[in-house]
This record gives structure tokens, sequence and C-alpha cells, in this order.
């Protein structure tokens, strides 16, 4: 595979508050998704389609992110870890990358899970054309622009992004989803992007500046389907999709389950995991490592996490049990 010259930021500094109670366990990147975290799993998704290089934007206190960067750091791909100490918008997120980033580059966020098919497309474009930037956008409902960026489109190219437009205000063609590429150039623009009213640099803001410093226009390519990590319902979401494209019954040769226990593909059972006799398990389950599920539990629909116990006789259907 030709190696691209991109480097790719993932923001990964967010409380993802909406998370609930997993946000005791970990911070939203390091989010399992059977087994792996959600930040790894997008820094795959890049590195199969050529890229090697990558900056994380992460919060000074996220230690488990950190010990995570430096065992993930020798598979063979550079990976540098930037620390935003206040959450002060995408714009300011970016800037704290600004010293590791040598050439054109990517940003996206690490609650958005796309296909290779995606990235591919879009990579191809901005390598086609080095536009100022290559913005990902999406089909959207009126409400949708109360929480993204509208964009105003002629064909393939952008004339306007502006965040949280309003669904009141007219005109918009599809909403941005937060994966670009830009022209390393943009990371001039940065130091002139003003705070919004709650103290934020946006990002938007500086594409719009760059737009405008260029006089040229950035192009926009559509995405159909994505995942989505906003909340413990689209965690379970994300798994169902994961478990669906994965072999029908996943059983580490480690893990201990005894003899009468039925199991309704697609589940995924990791190392060191034990379910008692009588168990019924799928579809639809992760049961991660060390975790044990008592003599007689149900299990549809949920995710067991490491370390963690059912008791039991206990059903459980679409939850997250956690320690």
């Amino acid at each position: 595979m030709i190696e691209l010259p991109i480097t790719v930021v993932v923001l990964a500094a967010g409380k993802g508050t909406r998370l609930g109670a997993l946000r005791l366990a970990h911070s939203k990147a390091m989010t399992p998704i059977l087994g792996v975290p959600v930040l790894q799993r997008i820094i795959e998704g890049f590195a199969r389609n050529g890229v090697s290089d990558f900056v994380v934007v992460a919060s000074p206190d996220d230690e488990s992110l950190t010990e995570w960067a430096q065992r993930f750091a020798k598979n063979g791909l550079c990976l540098k870890v930037a620390f935003q100490k206040e959450r002060k918008g995408t714009a300011h997120a970016l800037m704290q990358a600004r010293p590791f980033i040598r050439q054109d580059f990517a940003v996206t966020s690490c609650d958005n899970l796309y296909p290779d098919s995606h990235l591919s497309s879009l990579l191809t474009v901005h390598l086609a054309h080095r536009p100022p930037a290559v913005i990902t956008t999406a089909d959207f409902v009126p409400k949708d622009l109360d929480k993204a960026a509208g964009v105003r489109l002629t064909g393939s190219l952008v004339r306007e992004i502006r965040e949280k437009p309003g669904r009141e205000s007219k005109g918009w063609d599809a909403i941005s989803k937060f994966l670009f590429t830009f022209r390393k150039d943009l990371l001039d623009c940065l130091d002139a992007v003003h705070p919004s009213p709650r103290g934020e640099m946006e990002l938007q803001d500086a594409i719009t500046l760059f737009m405008e410093m260029r006089d040229e226009f950035c192009r926009a390519v559509k995405v159909g389907s994505f995942l989505h990590l906003t909340s413990m319902e689209d965690l379970i979401a994300i798994h169902r999709h994961y478990l669906d494209h994965g072999r029908d019954v996943i059983i580490h040769p480690e893990a201990r389950v005894a003899p009468g226990v039925t199991i309704h593909h697609p589940v995924m059972i990791d190392a060191g995991a034990s379910i008692e006799s009588g168990a019924v398990i799928g579809p639809y389950v992760y049961v991660g490592p060390g975790a044990a599920i008592g003599a007689g539990a149900t299990l549809d629909n949920s995710i067991v996490y490491p370390g963690a116990r059912v008791e039991p006789g206990r059903k459980a259907s679409g939850e997250i049990i956690l320690p």
C-alpha cells in the first residue's frame, strides 16, 4: 500500500457527558468496541487507507489514553499526543496539534466511525484537487441545523459553511460531519479565529476564513451511513454492527464456557470470561475479559464490561453491565 502524505488529527479531549455512567470507567475516546477503544478503530480505518502519521489531542488527565498511545505507537505508526488543557473549541484543539503537523492533514472527532470507502473517497478527492478543504457532508432534517454546521453547495463545491445556523434559516443543502481534510496552510488561519460568545474557537470559522483569504472553494464528499457514539444506546447499536460484520460466534480460547450454556449468535466472549451452566447468551452480546456470568442468567443485545459480574438468574436485555 502506498503511504499517503497526510497527517490525521483526532480530537479526543471531550468529556462525553451523554455517556452517563460509562464516563466513570473511561473517556469517550477509550470507549471499547468489542474490546478495542473507539480511538484505535478510527486510527486503524485511516491506516488501512495508507495513512501512517497521527496526532491525538487529549485531555491531560486522560491517563488511560496516554498509556494506550504508548503501547499502540509500537505498531509501526507515527503517533503523537497533544494536550488540550482547556476545552475552548475545535479550532483551539487543532492549535494544540499544530506543532506536530508538517504536511496536509485531516481532522476528525473520536465519536464517529466512517466506512473505509468514505475515508478513501475523502483522501482521493483531497490528493487529486488539493482544495482548501474537503468536507464530509450528510443529508439532514431541519432540527439538525441547531447542532451541526450548515453547508451551501454548488454541485460538489462548498460556497458556505456556518456553525449551527438554526432550523429557521433557509437554503442549506447539507450538514457538515466532523471529518475534513485540509491543506497545511489552513493552520495559518487559526490565530485569526474569534471566540464565540461561549468562548469557543470553532474549526468551521477557520474554514470560512481560509476560503476568503485564498478566494477558493472547498469541496464536499457526501457520506451515507456511519456510526455515531454519543449515548449508551449508540454503543449498543455499534456493537450490533460489529457483531453483524464478524464471525457468527467468537469465543476466545481462554474463555471458560460451562457445559449447558446456550449461545445464540452473533456473540463475542473475550479472554478470561467465564459463563456458568444454564446461562443463555445472545444474540448480540459482548462479554469482556474477566467478566463472569452466573448460572441461569439470560442476556441479549447487551454489553458486559471487563471484570463485571452478572448474578445467577439475572435477565438483561439492551443493557451495559459495568463492574
